[in-house]
């Protein structure tokens, strides 16, 4: 789901109001689902696209003060939640998913997209959801979506690209942690991915021991709600998956063959591998992401090991119809794995 211009949510600068097309979203949810999606990851919101009417044009749930041009974290935009429960009731009927991130790390790097994020550009003064200032903010924000969304089918993300280091670590223990336990959010049905640290590659398909971020949040999340074999639960997301061969051992890049060598079979728990982020084949018309035919090929490669139970492929460009033919070519090898289409599954 996008946002604005390019999605499926509207803008009218006249009233300042929001609409969600409602005919295109349940297009779309109806071809990938029949093409065997059976979820869809949603980000809160969007910061990358054109924007013709600056801040005003970025729909989020904050409401921008007029006076400042800056968000208001104190105030929720009154068209956001509506929208965005609509549009999940839309691809909850269509058999889809959601898995809805609840913060985005992308939007913090800078760039051109700086200026659109509520998190940097706030009446609060701070400029990250790691910022503690910023805590009571993020866990109003967690306790709302669980309000207006917690009664479909979810996933929850605790972020989208989480960075690195202790900082992030921490923020995860007073931000996320106590909202897991206050919300009894079921532990299967989180998700976590901080940006992969890559090992060090050793050759013949073996990469070295590296303790990374996510080993620490995970480590921490097994002491938090023990069990340790709580932390089993959560799947992780390994994201730039299907970028240029490391060599045999590694035809899908450094990431995927280093979760499948570390995680693959052993009784560590589920992950998911996902294209977001490769920008490499120059022939596609999907913004630089792997085609039909090798998505279909690392599908077939990954679904070998136990623990992935999935392959998430993330539209960059291309018509409904090109992503339904991506969508198709996963769910055959899916079907090469199980012996059975995926549920959503329709032959053309």
């Amino acid at each position: 789901m996008g946002d604005t211009v390019v999605g499926y949510v509207r803008h009218n600068n006249t009233t300042n109001k929001w609409t969600l097309d409602t005919v295109a979203w349940k297009a779309t949810c109806k071809s990938i689902s029949e093409a065997g999606a059976n979820a869809v990851r949603i980000l809160p919101y969007g910061v990358w696209d054109a924007r013709p009417n600056k801040r005003r044009s970025q729909f989020c749930p904050y409401q921008l003060d007029p006076v400042t041009n800056l968000w208001n974290f104190g105030k929720w935009n009154i068209d956001y939640f509506p929208i965005m429960r609509k549009a999940f009731e839309i691809a909850n009927a269509a058999g889809l998913t959601v898995w809805f991130p609840w913060f985005d790390n992308c939007q913090l790097v800078t760039g051109y997209w700086t200026k659109y994020s509520p998190w940097k550009n706030n009446i609060h003064g701070f400029k990250s959801f790691y910022d503690k200032r910023a805590d009571g903010y993020c866990k109003n924000w967690i306790r709302k979506c669980f309000q207006k969304f917690g009664h479909l089918d979810m996933f929850w993300p605790w972020g989208n690209e989480l960075a690195n280091g202790k900082n992030a670590v921490d923020w995860v223990g007073r931000v996320i942690f106590p909202m897991i336990e206050e919300l009894h959010i079921p532990y299967d049905r989180m998700t976590y991915g901080f940006t992969m640290d890559e090992a060090a590659y050793l050759g013949d398909g073996k990469f070295a021991d590296k303790f990374t971020a996510q080993d620490t949040a995970r480590k921490e999340f097994g002491m938090t709600f023990p069990p340790e074999a709580n932390k089993y639960k959560v799947i992780r997301e390994v994201h730039k998956c299907g970028t240029l061969p490391l060599d045999d051992h590694c035809p899908y890049g450094h990431r995927p063959a280093q979760a499948a060598f570390w995680w693959g079979n052993k009784p560590v728990g589920p992950f998911v591998l996902s294209d977001d982020g490769v920008h490499e084949w120059p022939t596609s018309t999907d913004g630089g992401r792997p085609d039909a035919a090798r998505l279909k090929s690392m599908a077939a490669w990954a679904f070998k090991y136990k623990n992935c139970i999935g392959i998430e492929h993330i539209p960059e460009g291309g018509s409904v119809a090109y992503q339904a033919n991506v969508f198709r070519a996963i769910s055959e090898s899916y079907r090469g794995r199980h012996g059975k289409w995926p549920i959503n599954y329709k032959k053309e």
